[in-house]
């Protein structure tokens, strides 16, 4: 995904990565594309030397890109020639509007839900683990029973919280069995409700997490110095990782109810 990059070398680099989805690219193979010698793509990636518009029009053809990747491909160029100090400010400030817009949730999960009737689920963290735990496998009399064991409610907590489950349309009843009418269903990332959400459902992870067995749960956290660069490869690569594990979560048997939490954010900013 070449909106995670700020360097147009780096981009040129992943093409010819094994994960690229371009098979058997190398620098030979990016300079026949671009009508340049392998020797001047060398200085380029060295930073001894710049591509063209010419050039980049060339390549953007080549992978199919679309106007805003090829646009985007351009303006990283851009930045990379230009010897005014505030011109390269206004183009890099650019780059990380367009990055912040292709870069978020929704453009990776192809089911958003968005609705003010919902803002009463999305501050009751409770409905949003009840809303899967009710579709697990087994009957109700079951998944009553281990809901109110596993989260410690009582059956008028569990009944009531159905009831709103209910009444929102988040789920539908079949006989004994529920209905999830809300598959794949999430905040918008720039939604006032969205930090409200996250901070009261991790409060209510954290309590979940601290009585469980160590081989019950796996948690990771660490402190780690880069630049913004990094950060943005950090997050599409997580978002990545979101499509990746929506087939397979979608194709398993409902068995059990887990929660993915994932933090990336700055302590200290020190670029300009």
């Amino acid at each position: 995904m070449i909106f995670k990059y700020l360097d147009y070398r780096e981009y040129l680099k992943s093409l010819t990565s094994k994960q690229s989805p371009y098979k058997n690219y190398n620098y030979q193979t990016l300079a026949n594309i671009m009508r340049i010698q392998k020797s001047y793509l060398s200085r380029v990636m060295k930073k001894e030397a710049h591509l063209s518009q010419d050039q980049c029009y060339l390549l953007s053809s080549h992978l199919q890109l679309n106007s805003s990747e090829s646009r985007y491909f351009e303006l990283m160029v851009e930045y990379q020639r230009t010897g005014l100090e505030n011109r390269r400010h206004e183009i890099v400030a650019h780059l990380k509007r367009i990055q912040v817009q292709q870069i978020k949730s929704e453009k990776f999960l192809n089911k958003n839900l968005q609705s003010s009737s919902l803002e009463e689920y999305y501050t009751n963290p409770i409905l949003q683990i009840l809303h899967i735990a009710l579709l697990l496998d087994g009957n109700f009399e079951y998944k009553n029973k281990i809901i109110q064991t596993h989260m410690g409610l009582s059956e008028e907590q569990v009944q009531a919280s159905i009831q709103k489950l209910l009444d929102l349309k988040v789920l539908s009843k079949r006989g004994s069995l529920f209905i999830n009418e809300a598959k794949g269903m999430h905040l918008k990332y720039n939604s006032p409700l969205t930090p409200i959400n996250h901070s009261l459902l991790r409060g209510v992870s954290m309590q979940h997490l601290l009585k469980l067995g160590i081989d019950s749960k796996y948690s990771f956290s660490t402190t780690f110095s880069a630049h913004q660069e990094t950060f943005t490869i950090i997050k599409s690569e997580f978002f990545k990782f979101l499509t990746q594990i929506e087939q397979p979560i979608g194709a398993a048997p409902a068995k059990n109810c887990y929660q993915i939490n994932f933090d990336l954010f700055p302590w200290i900013t020190g670029e300009k």
